[in-house]
């Protein structure tokens, strides 16, 4: 329960991390997470009641998970992807995620998760397994347009290049580094509040 309800929505973890406890992130606002390569366990239950995640990407130093990711998580969820072909699922009784979501599983086909998949998949679950290679995350951005000078109270959409085009998770979280001077919304409409750079 280290974040426990609170309101952090994006979290990169620093490379020292080795281990993460059961239900760390419980019922948090997070977004995105980047786990570090390094990470090598995981707890039981580490994203349950995290509405808004729609990925995550395992590294593949982690060896060992202790239970399901999540035991409740909304439809948001979209995809997994496990990159330790070997990783130890501990508590087999159970996928690493709810089965009545639409998500897809992506790892080896000689995978330990394709092995628990099997195993666990019903005629009603809704996940589904692909090959890791099938996966496309995001391997750059840009904003289009180069620097942009507004007026205290003027507004404009930001335009975003991404590539590859057709990225499984095209989703990006837009941040102004000093809200006071320019903030941002979600969709990336940023509105300037007073004189300064950002």
């Amino acid at each position: 329960f280290a974040f426990e309800s609170t309101a952090i929505d994006v979290i990169e973890v620093p490379k020292t991390v080795k281990s993460i406890g059961n239900k760390a992130f419980w019922n948090t606002k997070l977004e995105i997470i980047k786990l570090n390569e390094g990470l090598e366990s995981l707890g039981s239950e580490v994203f349950t009641s995290c509405y808004k995640i729609y990925g995550i990407s395992l590294p593949k130093t982690l060896k060992r998970i202790e239970g399901p990711l999540t035991t409740d998580m909304s439809s948001s969820f979209k995809w997994l992807c496990v990159k330790n072909k070997d990783l130890n699922f501990v508590d087999q009784s159970k996928l690493p995620t709810e089965t009545w979501v639409s998500a897809v599983y992506f790892a080896e086909n000689n995978s330990t998760l394709k092995k628990l998949f099997d195993d666990k998949k019903t005629s009603s679950t809704k996940i589904s397994f692909k090959d890791i290679t099938e996966l496309k995350l995001i391997s750059t951005f840009e904003f289009e347009g180069g620097e942009i000078s507004l007026k205290a109270g003027e507004q404009k959409n930001l335009s975003l290049k991404i590539l590859p085009s057709d990225a499984t998770d095209k989703r990006v979280k837009f941040v102004s580094t000093d809200p006071e001077i320019v903030s941002v919304t979600d969709a990336g409409l940023i509105t300037a509040n007073k004189s300064g750079e950002v």
